[in-house]
């Protein structure tokens, strides 16, 4: 992967992850050291129906809450492929997705490559 190529690869996460996104308490989402909440537990706090909640969360961000779980882990893993001696396995485990082809399927569907020639144009 050429660099014009990471810089494209790395604008489409900002996008994706949307990086401009209105204030929004999200922490319970992206805080790693407590377990997910649930959707009926995050609707809860903000005293709002699941289903509202969703719409809320979707307006304020321009994802749904499982999307936004998702981009974290991949914006995880890139960090993780970023280090030497790691394996699509490991950074797979460590971000939290239930196997490695879940993870392959996801950062490939999300970033147009697999994680493996990723891992290899940022090392090489």
């Amino acid at each position: 992967m050429q660099q014009s190529q990471r810089h494209a690869v790395y604008q489409k996460i900002d996008s994706v992850a949307g990086r401009n996104m209105k204030p929004l308490k999200v922490f319970a989402l992206d805080d790693k050291s407590v377990a997910s909440p649930t959707l009926d537990q995050l609707a809860g706090a903000a005293c709002l129906s699941v289903n509202h909640f969703i719409r809320a969360f979707h307006q304020q961000t321009g994802v749904t809450p499982h999307r936004h779980v998702v981009l974290r882990r991949l914006e995880r893993g890139i960090t993780l492929l970023k280090k030497p001696g790691k394996s699509v396995a490991e950074v797979a485990d460590g971000v939290g997705f239930a196997t490695s082809a879940h993870f392959v399927a996801t950062f490939r569907r999300t970033m147009g490559v697999t994680p493996g020639a990723f891992q290899t144009a940022l090392l090489s």
